[in-house]
């Protein structure tokens, strides 16, 4: 009987392992972060669709926009500049000085991004009025005063994901990627289910309740799931201590480069607000679609690039560090590539599928369409770029990125300006896309230069045979959609039975002409479906 309850306790015991991904591995990691971030895309899919459903793409969905760019905004200075930060100079004490240090490190980063969070909460509460007229001048004063309101409600979100990042941090570098799948799952989850439980009651503020409710999930999932063996937080305020120093070295350019960064959406969104109602939210729809598909293909890409790469630079392995470069920039844009291609041809059709009921009508579409026809090309290179980035930020080199971001961010700017007159909001997406592609291909010269070369003729080579195919792809569904017209107006059956055939065709075309390239991604898939 004994045996029989220790060998219950032991398998108990291994489960729960590999959910919260503390099972060695980096393929079951990529799994585990691969399965909950695809959970996690449909809960916030099925969130943006009843927002869609209840009150389509008008001034209260343009205010909710405007409203989501402060605090998004202070929460990626916050979680960014310390979050990207954080797991080399981890890593390396961890390595060199031992896990006690390792502790007094991270006491140190939770205690003054709490208190960073709670300053910039209190500033943002006060100065939000002026804030909202910044982001937004051509909103009518009904959005404007809405839009107000939104930032209140949303402003704790800027202290809680800052130190759920920095908790999401220390179990990637536990390999417990499960977990941080898990995270985000809750996040996700806990959003839509406070849309379902409340949008009655709440009318047009459950949008931001939701965002606040869902980051409070992942707060407390972080902050309850022991992010390591006796681990207890102390708050500690001293600032003597190298790593520290190190950390906050690192974090003061990311935060500068962070927050150029951001202006780009905010440039954006200026802009969209002078155009005819409902452009904002035309953006915003595109880039949360943007997002949505990148939950799923990137983000567990990223979060091993992370966790990779600091290991390797703390070992001073170059040679391993430059490999597993080459191998994450392939594999990712194997997957980003044609999806981004894909997406820019079926744009009309995608919206239309996912958004298309309730108040969100064919009107709606179209103006969400025109806007993404120019944004989805931007997944293509949103990989890439954010993969030497974090090269970048494991070699302890944060002021590079930065300067690169300034001059993106100006680019964007005149881009804007330029194409905002022929295009409306699909040239401010365009422009985006343009800046963006420039700036990850100064990237990738200057990092080759830097980690004294990453085999850029062996990279460019690889993505000829991704580049290729993918347009082939995206050729065949452009013809086949010519063929077989897609109706706005009709059914939605047929619509979605006519897009799956349009994305079951674009599949088919790539892993022919794929495989015809000799393409190392598509024979490898081949030959593991072959052994299954």
């Amino acid at each position: 009987m004994a045996e029989r309850l220790r060998s219950l306790r032991d398998g108990f015991a291994g489960r729960l392992g590999w959910l919260t991904g503390t099972t060695s591995g980096r393929g079951r990691g990529f799994s585990l972060m691969s399965a909950g971030n695809l959970l996690a895309a449909v809960f916030m899919y099925l969130r943006q669709a009843e927002f869609a459903r209840m009150f389509g793409t008008d001034w209260r969905t343009d205010a909710f926009a405007i409203a989501l760019m402060v605090p998004t905004l202070l929460r990626e200075i916050v979680a960014n500049s310390f979050g990207s930060t954080f797991l080399p100079v981890y890593s390396d004490v961890v390595r060199n000085r031992g896990m006690k240090a390792a502790r007094a490190l991270t006491d140190r980063v939770i205690t003054w991004i709490g208190l960073a969070g709670v300053l910039l909460t209190v500033v943002l509460a006060v100065i939000r009025a002026p804030l909202v007229r910044a982001c937004g001048p051509g909103l009518a004063p009904q959005a404007r005063d809405l839009a107000e309101a939104m930032v209140l409600v949303l402003l704790p979100t800027v202290l809680l994901s800052a130190v759920s990042g920095i908790l999401q941090g220390l179990y990637n570098h536990q390999r417990r990627f499960g977990m941080t799948a898990l995270i985000r799952l809750l996040e996700m989850g806990g959003s839509y289910a406070t849309v379902l439980a409340a949008s009655g009651r709440l009318g047009v503020m459950v949008m931001p309740a939701s965002v606040l409710c869902g980051v409070l999930a992942a707060f407390l999932a972080a902050a309850l799931g022991s992010p390591g063996p006796g681990y207890r937080w102390k708050p500690v305020l001293d600032t003597r201590e190298p790593a520290f120093g190190t950390q906050i070295s690192m974090a003061v350019p990311v935060i500068v480069g962070t927050l150029l960064g951001l202006l780009t959406p905010f440039i954006n969104r200026v802009f969209a607000s002078l155009l005819t109602e409902s452009s904002v939210t035309a953006l915003d729809y595109s880039d949360r679609m943007v997002k949505i598909a990148l939950s799923v293909v990137f983000l567990p890409v990223m979060t091993l690039a992370d966790t990779a790469f600091s290991d390797l630079t703390a070992r001073r392995d170059m040679d391993g560090f430059r490999s597993e470069l080459r191998s994450l920039l392939y594999w990712c844009s194997f997957g980003m590539v044609p999806a981004s291609l894909v997406l820019a041809v079926l744009a009309g059709p995608v919206v239309s599928v996912l958004f298309q009921r309730g108040s969100f009508d064919a009107g709606s579409t179209r103006l969400v369409a025109w806007s993404l026809v120019f944004y989805a090309p931007w997944i293509a290179q949103y990989g890439f770029g954010t993969i030497l980035q974090r090269g970048f930020y494991a070699l302890k080199d944060t002021k590079t990125p930065v300067a690169l971001g300034v001059w993106a961010m100006i680019v964007n700017a005149l881009l804007c300006v330029l194409l905002v007159g022929p295009l409306g909001v699909g040239g401010l997406a365009l422009a985006v896309t343009l800046a963006s592609t420039a700036k990850t291909v100064l990237q990738a010269v200057v990092l080759d230069r830097k980690a004294g070369g990453i085999g850029a003729v062996g990279i460019m080579a690889d993505h000829a045979r991704i580049v290729f195919p993918a347009l082939i792809a995206a050729g065949c569904v452009f013809a086949l959609s010519r063929f077989a017209k897609f109706d706005l107006e009709a059914p939605f059956a047929e619509r979605a039975v006519l897009l799956a055939i349009y994305i079951a065709v674009g599949a088919v075309a790539y892993l022919l002409a794929s495989l015809a390239a000799g393409s190392p991604g598509a024979l490898r898939l081949l030959s593991r479906e072959g052994r299954s």
